[in-house]
């Protein structure tokens, strides 16, 4: 990927090199990358999360500010942003969860999703009651 500096950048492009970076056909810009795309809660990254199949080793140099995670995704988690592969609203959630983000910025994430319609009554449920159980053993 080139750049080049007369030219005006877009936004979307620091997160097309991250996915891009990885050099995997199949990357997706992910965790807490994704809920601040879709504008969910006041979450501000400082690194760009991406997400990779669970068997895919991305081994590159560089990538300082790029986050690689291992996950197999399926198709239904999978939606676009700005033309960039990056996970579903309820996925994104789902991992912030799961790796931790701060609980009052999950929920954040739920009002504003299911204010929006993005997500599913049932679904903010589902993930509301995974929240719950964080840090607890998984049966």
């Amino acid at each position: 990927m080139y750049r080049f500096d007369e030219l005006p950048r877009e936004r979307s492009a620091d997160y097309r090199f991250a996915t891009l970076w990885t050099g995997r056909g199949n990357a997706a810009l992910s965790h807490d990358t994704a809920l601040d795309l879709y504008d969910l809660c006041d979450i501000n990254p400082d690194k760009y999360h991406v997400t990779v199949p669970k068997d895919d080793r991305v081994r590159r140099t560089g990538g300082v500010n790029i986050v690689v995670h291992h996950e197999d995704l399926t198709a239904d988690e999978i939606g676009w942003w700005e033309g960039i592969p990056c996970v579903t609203i309820s996925t994104a959630i789902r991992q912030g969860i799961d790796t931790g983000v701060p609980t009052y910025l999950v929920t954040q994430a739920l009002e504003t999703a299911r204010a929006r319609g993005a997500i599913t009554e049932a679904e903010r449920v589902q993930l509301a009651e995974r929240m719950g159980n964080r840090g607890r053993p998984v049966r």
